[in-house]
C-alpha cells in the first residue's frame, strides 16, 4: 500500500503543531499573576494584591522569611513582562561593607541598603516571552534559597 505524499506532508504538519502547541502551553509569562500565585503557595503562604498603581503583585512568606514580588512593564495593570523578587530587613548592623561582601560571594541575588540603611536583597526575572513551568519552578528554589541565606546573613 502505497501512501500519498501529500498526507504524509500534512500528517508532518500535524504533528510539528500539536508539539509546539504543547511546547508553549507549559510556558509561564508574567501576564497570568493568578498562576504565579499559585506557584508561589507551593514554596509557602502567598497572596495576590495590587500595589500603589493598580499592578499586580504577590506577598508571601517562605520558612517564616517575607517577600514581595513586583510585577513591571505592565500595560494597564496587566500584560506584565518582568519579575523583581524583593526582601528588606530593618537593622542597624549592616554596613556598606558587608553589603559588598555579600554581592561578591552570591552570584544570585542582588543586595544593596535602602535610604534607611536597612538590607535588601532582590531577583529579577525576565518573563517576557515566558519561560518554562520547570525553570519557573527552579527560580523560586533560587530564591527560596537567596531568601534564606540573606536572613541569615542579615540576622547574624
Amino acid at each position: 500500500m502505497t501512501i500519498p505524499l501529500r498526507f504524509c506532508a500534512a500528517s508532518a504538519i500535524f504533528l510539528a503543531m500539536l508539539s509546539s502547541t504543547a511546547g508553549a502551553s507549559e510556558l509561564i509569562d508574567a501576564t497570568k499573576p493568578e498562576e504565579i500565585v499559585n506557584i508561589a503557595r507551593g514554596f509557602g503562604a502567598a497572596n495576590l494584591e495590587t500595589d500603589a498603581d493598580g499592578d499586580p503583585q504577590i506577598t508571601g512568606r517562605i520558612d517564616g522569611n517575607a517577600y514581595v514580588i513586583f510585577f513591571y512593564g505592565c500595560v494597564e495593570a496587566r500584560d506584565c513582562t518582568t519579575l523583581q523578587f524583593s526582601a528588606g530587613w530593618i537593622s542597624d548592623d549592616i554596613d556598606l561593607e558587608a553589603i559588598n561582601g555579600w554581592n561578591r560571594d552570591h552570584r544570585f541575588g542582588r543586595a544593596y541598603l535602602d535610604g534607611e540603611n536597612d538590607p535588601i536583597v532582590e531577583l529579577d526575572v525576565n518573563m517576557e516571552f515566558g519561560i518554562t513551568r520547570r525553570n519557573f519552578d527552579d527560580t523560586f528554589r533560587v530564591w527560596a534559597a537567596i531568601l534564606a541565606g540573606f536572613a541569615e546573613f542579615v540576622e547574624r
